[in-house]
């Protein structure tokens, strides 16, 4: 088959293509993370994209204070574009920092 042939894939090659290239994508974000940042995200591999906590005390509240060193130096975020396809008539409300059941904090706006 030449580049630009059109070919009928099942919705299993499809899913695995689709699958393949995400595996990938993600793969290259982490290499620039930690180029860029210094900052290595680690994973379970294989099927599960659970982050592992395999990271010493020490070694989580460095990261910690690079995450809040990057986010101190982005622009304010404009909470009032909705995304899109987001319902028009939702409301959302802003709320302090919450930390959530796995430990990720999370300050924004929440559907109410």
């Amino acid at each position: 088959m030449h580049q630009g042939e059109a070919k009928d894939f099942s919705a299993d090659q499809r899913l695995a293509a689709v699958m393949l290239q995400a595996a990938f994508r993600g793969y290259k974000a982490r290499q620039e993370v930690k180029r860029v940042y210094g900052f290595e995200a680690r994973t379970l591999g294989g099927k599960s994209k659970v982050m592992m906590n395999n990271q010493s005390a020490k070694e989580i509240e460095q990261a910690r204070e690079l995450v809040q060193s990057i986010r101190k130096n982005l622009p304010p975020f404009d909470y009032s574009v909705k995304p899109d396809g987001y319902p028009g008539d939702k409301k959302r409300i802003k709320k302090d920092a919450q930390k959530l059941e796995n430990g990720a904090e999370y300050q924004g706006e929440w559907d109410e």
